[in-house]
């Protein structure tokens, strides 16, 4: 499921992220349904992670909540990395209209066709906060995204 989640973001059309997300909303639904959330020590490194980017991308905000103890303690068993897990954190907040805490979250400004940083808690404190997470400084993130996004052009000046 990770690596179709990072297929769906590595520049393939719309229609076909749309239905590669389907695709692992369903397989986390059916898993869930039938073996519940896994132990954080029942899965690899690398599984986990693709667990976690599939409930990161989930388009149900209730699923990323519902999540977040498990990913915790996945976090806490060190199958999830603290970078891994500020993104969900900060999805959440995000989508409760609250301000996020590790500033791992963008939105398209339209009219200059550049990412921006979504509005942080208390801003002078977040290069503490992202270090404590493992982030790279927010500075060094943003050139990053935005020359990411000069190469791929998902968010087009109008």
């Amino acid at each position: 499921m990770g690596e179709k989640d990072q297929h769906a973001r590595s520049g393939v059309s719309d229609e076909e992220w749309i239905r590669l997300d389907a695709e692992n909303r369903a397989e986390l639904a059916s898993l869930l349904e039938t073996r519940g959330w896994p132990e954080p020590c029942a899965l690899t490194g690398p599984a986990a992670t693709g667990l976690l980017l599939v409930v990161q991308h989930h388009r149900d905000p209730a699923m990323r909540e519902d999540a977040l103890p498990h990913l915790e303690a996945m976090a806490d068993a060190g199958r999830v990395r603290l970078d891994e897990l500020a993104l969900v954190i900060d999805r959440i907040l995000v989508n409760q209209d609250r301000p996020q805490r590790y500033g791992t979250q963008y939105g398209c400004n339209r009219a200059t066709g550049r990412y921006e940083r979504g509005e942080t808690e208390d801003p002078d404190t977040l290069a503490e906060r992202r270090r404590s997470m493992g982030l790279m400084p927010a500075e060094v993130e943003l050139r990053l995204i935005n020359a990411r996004n000069t190469a791929h052009g998902r968010c087009a000046p109008d």
